[in-house]
C-alpha cells in the first residue's frame, strides 16, 4: 500500500495476482463511498475547531446552551478542503507514478473517522488514505520514483496551505467567535501562560508543537499583531492542517521499512544498508517514545505492573529488530535502552513519555517490517532521483516534531506539567 495515514502509515506491496490478464473490476462505489464519508467527518471535526461547539452537546444538551447546527457544520469547509486537497495529491502523486511505471494500482481508499470529545478537540475526522498496489515494482528506480511521488506533491500543497495561512490571518478579534469568555476572563486576548494559569487547573490544555519549517514561514510570513498562540492555533483551519499535514508527511518519510523514506533510503543506500537504519529509526522511537515511563527511581502501586508491561514491550521489540531470539544480544539492548533513557530523563526531567512513538515502533516492527525487499533490478539511481532523495531527507527533516500535539496541565499542588501528545 501507498499511503499518507497518520496511524495506518504503512507499506505492503501485494503479491500480484496468479492470473495476471484478468483485470480487476475498479471498486468504484467503495471509493466513492469512504471519500464522501470522509467530507462528512472532517466537515465535523472543522467545524468543531472553528465554531468550539462539539456535535456530542446534542445526547448531553445540559453541558451547553449553545448546540452546533447547519451553518456551523459549513464552517467546517475550509478545514475539509485543506486536508482532502493534502490527502488526494499525496495519494495521486502515487498513482499516477505507479501507472506511468505499468504498476497496477487501486484508486486512494480514504479513511474515515470522527472521534465525539466533550472538551478536547482531538478529532482531525480522518486516518488518512492509502492505494493498493497490485504489481510489485521489478526495479529499485520504480520503487524509489513510486514512493517519493507521494510526499513532494504533498508537501508542495501543506506550504501553500501554510503561506496562505499566514498571509490571510484575521485579527486576534476571530478567536472571541470561538471563545467568548476571553473578553471577560482576561479583557482580551490571552497569552499562553495566562491560560495556563486559569484553565489548566480545570482540564488539559492541547497546544501544537514546533516544527523548522511551520516557526520559519510564521516568522517570515505572518504579521505578529495577528498570530494567535500555539493553542489558539487549531482554530485556524489552514495554518492546523498546514501543520499537521507536515507532520504527517514527516511520518511517511521515516526511514523505515516500505514507508516512502524506506523507499529513499533503499534508493539511495540499497537494500542492507537501508535495513540497517530501519532499525536504528525503531530504537530511537523506542528510546525517546519510553522516556520516563518508568520512573526507576520513584517507587508507587502501579511501578511494577508498568514496568512488567514496558519489559515486555522492550523483549518484543529487540527481538523483531535483532532478528532473531539472542538472549545476551536482548539483554544488552534492552539494558543499554533503559540507561540511555534513565541519563536522557536525569538531563532532561521535564520530559514525558510519549505513546505515540512507543505504538508506531510496534506498528514498525509488527506490521510495516524492518526490511525493504529487493527488486529484480538493482541499477542505481541517476544523480536527479538522488538529488530528490536528498530533498526528501532535508523536507523530512524541517517537517517532523518530536512533541505533533502537547497537553498541560496542572495539578492542585504541582503546577503545570507538559505532557508530549500520546
Amino acid at each position: 500500500m501507498e499511503n499518507s495515514s497518520p496511524l495506518a502509515a504503512f507499506r505492503a506491496t501485494e503479491r500480484p495476482p496468479a492470473t495476471q490478464t484478468t483485470a480487476r473490476r475498479p471498486r468504484w462505489l467503495l471509493h466513492v463511498l469512504l471519500f464522501v464519508l470522509t467530507v462528512l467527518t472532517t466537515m465535523l471535526a472543522g467545524s468543531e475547531l472553528v465554531t468550539n461547539k462539539r456535535w456530542i452537546w446534542w445526547f448531553y444538551p445540559g453541558v451547553s446552551e449553545t448546540l452546533p447546527v447547519l451553518s456551523d457544520f459549513l464552517k467546517g469547509a475550509a478545514y475539509a478542503f485543506a486536508f482532502l486537497a493534502f490527502l488526494t495529491c499525496h495519494e495521486f502523486g502515487h498513482y499516477f507514478t505507479a501507472r506511468y511505471h505499468g504498476v497496477r494500482s487501486s484508486l486512494p481508499y480514504y479513511i474515515p473517522v470522527f472521534v465525539p470529545s466533550l472538551y478536547i478537540p482531538l478529532n482531525i475526522g480522518t486516518f488518512g488514505a492509502v492505494i493498493r498496489l497490485r504489481d510489485i515494482p521489478d526495479s529499485k528506480r520504480k520503487f524509489f520514483d513510486i514512493g517519493v511521488a507521494g510526499p513532494l506533491a504533498g508537501f508542495v500543497v501543506s506550504v501553500v496551505l501554510l503561506v496562505w495561512g499566514f498571509l490571510t490571518l484575521p485579527p486576534l478579534d476571530y478567536l472571541y467567535q470561538m471563545n467568548p469568555n476571553y473578553l471577560a476572563d482576561f479583557g482580551g486576548i490571552p497569552s499562553e501562560v495566562q491560560l495556563l494559569e486559569r484553565y489548566a487547573q480545570t482540564i488539559p490544555l492541547m497546544r501544537i508543537g514546533d516544527t523548522l519549517l511551520f516557526t520559519w514561514l510564521g516568522d517570515w510570513l505572518a504579521d505578529p499583531a495577528r498570530m494567535p498562540n500555539r493553542f489558539d492555533l487549531i482554530h485556524y483551519p489552514l495554518l492546523f492542517v498546514g501543520y499537521l499535514t507536515l507532520f504527517f508527511t514527516a511520518l511517511n518519510l521515516l526511514p523505515i521499512g516500505q514507508l516512502d523514506g524506506g523507499h529513499v533510503t533503499y534508493g539511495l543506500f540499497g537494500a542492507r544498508v537501508a535495513g540497517a537504519i530501519s532499525r536504528l529509526a525503531v530504537l530511537v522511537l523506542v528510546v525517546y517514545g519510553g522516556i520516563g515511563l518508568v520512573r526507576y527511581n520513584d517507587y508507587h502501586t502501579d511501578w511494577l505492573y508498568v514496568g512488567i508491561a514496558y519489559l515486555t514491550f522492550l523483549i518484543y521489540v529487540g527481538w523483531k529488530v535483532l532478528g532473531e531470539f539472542n538472549v545476551v544480544a536482548l539483554i544488552l539492548l534492552i539494558s543499554g535502552t533503559i540507561l540511555l533513557q534513565q541519563g536522557l530523563q536525569n538531563l532532561f526531567p521535564d520530559l514525558q513519555p510519549s505513546l505515540l512513538w512507543l505504538f508506531y515502533s510496534l506498528l514498525a516492527v509488527q506490521v510495516i517490517g524492518l526490511d525493504h525487499p529487493a527488486s529484480d533490478n538493482e541499477e542505481p539511481l541517476d544523480w536527479k532521483r538522488k538529488v530528490l532523495g536528498w530533498l526528501c531527507i532535508a523536507i523530512f527533516i524541517v517537517c517532523f516534531t518530536p512533541q505533533p500535539l502537547v497537553f498541560e496541565f496542572a495539578g492542585p499542588a504541582e503546577g503545570v506539567i507538559s505532557g508530549a501528545g500520546n
